[in-house]
């Protein structure tokens, strides 16, 4: 379902606003995407980060994700409003 809404996402933004918008809206998320990664490296956190998803089990990363999924999803039904075929 995750995948979907950030699919059905895509293609809002993508009518909405065209390519380009659509891919620095994508290079922005993979920048900030790096600079998490990054400074989890810097700062030698990765056994923290990794403990706490393994602590979290299934219904933590559930929840998690389902949280990020209708985010998406409230975030295309906003942008689907103003969209003209």
């Amino acid at each position: 379902m995750m995948v979907f809404t950030l699919g059905f996402w895509a293609a809002t933004v993508y009518k909405r606003w065209g390519s380009f918008r659509l891919t620095l809206i994508l290079v922005g998320i993979a920048l900030v995407l790096l600079a998490a990664i990054w400074l989890i490296t810097v700062t030698r956190s990765w056994p923290e980060v990794m403990g706490f998803i393994v602590e979290s089990g299934v219904w933590g990363l559930t929840v998690v994700l389902a949280v990020i999924t209708i985010a998406q999803a409230l975030g295309s039904a906003a942008v689907l409003r103003k969209t003209t075929v």
